[in-house]
């Protein structure tokens, strides 16, 4: 399990994201401790350049939120959380 902290310049920190790959499926499973009521966007990327919504956006009820992305077959991916 990695955890990674989620800040940009001005921005506030967020919980940490929790990235792990599930076997056998290879899948990619996105998790973070959510706030109650509170909106957040995910996205991914495969440079750190040009970013991708997931979905239409995630609202926040206090458990953990998580994303089952598919599997990465080549290169790699990477993901960052906001507050909308």
């Amino acid at each position: 399990m990695t955890r990674f902290p989620v800040a940009g310049a001005g921005e506030e920190t967020l919980p940490g994201l929790v990235i792990t790959r599930d076997s056998p499926s290879g899948q990619v499973r996105v998790s973070w401790q959510s706030e109650e009521g509170v909106a957040y966007r995910l996205q991914q990327s495969e440079d750190l350049v040009n970013w991708t919504d997931i979905g239409d956006g995630f609202t926040g009820d206090g458990s953990v939120l998580e994303h089952l992305a598919d599997p990465v077959t080549d290169g790699r991916r990477f993901f960052r959380l906001a507050k909308d």
